[in-house]
């Protein structure tokens, strides 16, 4: 210490003192951007390597692929618009609609989106949107009063009926033109119609073992009696996979509109496979996702 004490009382003593503190200053700052660099760069190449594996996948094909390379990409560079963009892109082809509109909200909720980016998405929300709340009307605030009687009653335009006075409002019925009759018949008959294809080609990728298909009848968060869905897949990939043969039959099949785009079917099951049997009544609950039914849950009762 007296050493240095001694030496720091020279001026030159000083002054090197000071230039090898600068000097070391400079070399940790110069380690720290060469670091930086360094993981900037190695950032970039691997995601340029996932977007150039998505590409291969698009150009065979397979969507899942290429949106699970999306999904990596942007999981290392979230706020990549570009890299957003593509990820919806691949959502849609994959039938996941839910997932590409939130991934377009986000890009338009992104202060730092480009005009070319907001209208890329916002176009794209637009088209996913279902036109039904696209152009649902403002609910509107009614208030009846059950005493009051209906003064006027007119013969309905184009109609070839009167609809008679109720007693109370309680009581109005519900009628509907003939029209708006057969309307409803022909959306039926098309509901039963794709209801009953659903069903032929759910048992047909089952009995085939065709895990792709068969999971593409399911909505990507279908969980079944598993924690995530994740595992759920996984415990059926094994369960196909232990199956030599499978045999299905449907019948007895009917269905019930419970909401708008969902429905309930229900039917009786009559599974084999090797030496185990079992036949009951299986429900299963139908949601349309981009035009195409699949399942959201799924209950069996044997006999």
């Amino acid at each position: 210490m007296d050493d240095m004490n001694r030496f720091n009382r020279f001026p030159y003593g000083r002054i090197l003192n000071r230039a090898i503190i600068y000097l070391i200053c400079i070399s940790i700052a110069g380690c720290a951007f060469v670091d930086e660099t360094y993981k900037r760069f190695a950032t970039d190449s691997e995601i340029n390597e996932l977007v150039a594996k998505a590409n291969v996948a698009i150009g065979q094909g397979d969507w899942g692929l290429a949106m699970t390379a999306y999904e990596n990409a942007v999981s290392i560079k979230p706020h990549d618009l570009e890299l957003r963009i593509k990820l919806a892109d691949a959502y849609e082809h994959d039938g996941r609609v839910a997932q590409a509109l939130n991934n377009y909200q986000f890009i338009i909720n992104d202060s730092q989106a480009s005009d070319a980016q907001l209208k890329t998405a916002r176009d794209r929300k637009t088209k996913l949107t279902p036109k039904s709340v696209l152009s649902k009307p403002a609910a509107a605030s009614v208030e009846v009063k059950r005493e009051e009687k209906f003064k006027q009653y007119e013969k309905p335009r184009g109609l070839d009926f009167v609809i008679a006075p109720p007693k109370d409002v309680k009581d109005v019925p519900t009628v509907l033109p003939p029209e708006l009759i057969g309307q409803q018949s022909s959306n039926n008959a098309q509901v039963d119609t794709e209801v009953h294809a659903f069903l032929d080609s759910w048992r047909e990728a089952w009995t085939s073992r065709n895990l792709k298909s068969y999971f593409n009848h399911y909505v990507n968060t279908f969980s079944g009696d598993s924690k995530t869905a994740v595992i759920w897949r996984e415990q059926r990939k094994s369960k196909l996979a232990a199956n030599q043969s499978v045999n299905l039959t449907i019948t007895d099949v009917h269905w019930e509109s419970i909401a708008n785009d969902q429905l309930e079917v229900t039917f009786i099951q009559q599974y084999q496979a090797g030496n185990y049997k079992d036949t009951g009544r299986k429900l299963l609950k139908l949601l349309r996702v981009a035009g195409r039914w699949q399942i959201v849950q799924e209950s069996f009762k044997t006999k």
